[in-house]
């Protein structure tokens, strides 16, 4: 046995011969194209040699009428490439016909599927299948929005044998949060003066203030460092120079 083959030297019916290749793991043989045709008659012409009788292949229609539809193992409609002319196979034929491999060419011919024939499996299809996600990453940011990812496998089971290789995305991505980075605060810039206003007698201020928004602390950041509000003294101008006087009860 090699490349995966296995050849049914006791002559079966065709229902049988499913049977005893799915027993062992295996499925008859589906040459859905010329390379996989090619390889199967390699196999037969140089592992196993002469033939006792065709051999089934893992093909026959289920239809009761014509137009015969004929199916692989996969129920997959056969597109045929390699039929004995000289039979003019598959046109006309009845219903309950399976596909052989005639021993001599090694050519496809239909035949009763009661039929006895020797018989070639090959290895199942297995399809892909996705392993579990992998944990998330890390995020890339250790505080404000930042992303992680994760992964799978296309390896419980990884394809093998012909089967399909898993469908969607092997990567997973997502925005991820840790807090508030860490946000000083800084002072706004001081507003104008205010108006000289008099506070006693001969006495006059004016102040101005800032505010601690230019950004306002957060994430555990510092306030602002310093005072919000100056004040200065200054010289009233709606009083004449000459009458800035006090007076003394």
């Amino acid at each position: 046995m090699v490349s995966g083959y296995f050849f049914g030297s006791s002559a079966l019916p065709w229902e049988l011969a499913r049977i005893d290749c799915e027993d062992r793991g295996k499925r008859l043989v589906c040459l859905k194209d010329e390379a996989l045709y090619n390889s199967a008659v390699s196999y037969l012409q140089n592992t196993i040699g002469s033939l006792s009788t065709d051999v089934w292949i893992g093909l026959r229609t289920y239809s009761a009428s014509a137009p015969f539809t004929y199916q692989w193992m996969d129920n997959e409609t056969a597109v045929f490439f390699d039929w004995n002319s000289s039979v003019g196979e598959p046109n006309d034929q009845e219903d309950d016909f399976c596909i052989r491999l005639y021993k001599n060419t090694l050519t496809m011919g239909t035949w009763l599927c009661h039929d006895a024939n020797q018989y070639l499996c090959e290895d199942a299809p297995i399809n892909g299948n996705w392993s579990t996600w992998t944990a998330w990453s890390d995020c890339s940011s250790t505080c404000g929005n930042g992303s992680q990812s994760r992964v799978r496998y296309c390896d419980s089971p990884y394809p093998s044998g012909g089967g399909a290789f898993c469908t969607g995305s092997s990567s997973d991505d997502q925005l991820c949060h840790l807090g508030d980075c860490s946000v000083n605060g800084m002072w706004s810039v001081w507003t104008g003066w205010s108006d000289c206003i008099q506070v006693q007698c001969g006495v006059s201020n004016r102040t101005r203030s800032r505010s601690c928004d230019s950004p306002v602390p957060a994430g555990g950041g510092s306030d602002c460092v310093g005072v919000a509000t100056e004040t200065e003294g200054c010289v009233n101008s709606t009083c004449p120079p000459g009458n800035r006087k006090c007076h003394k009860n």
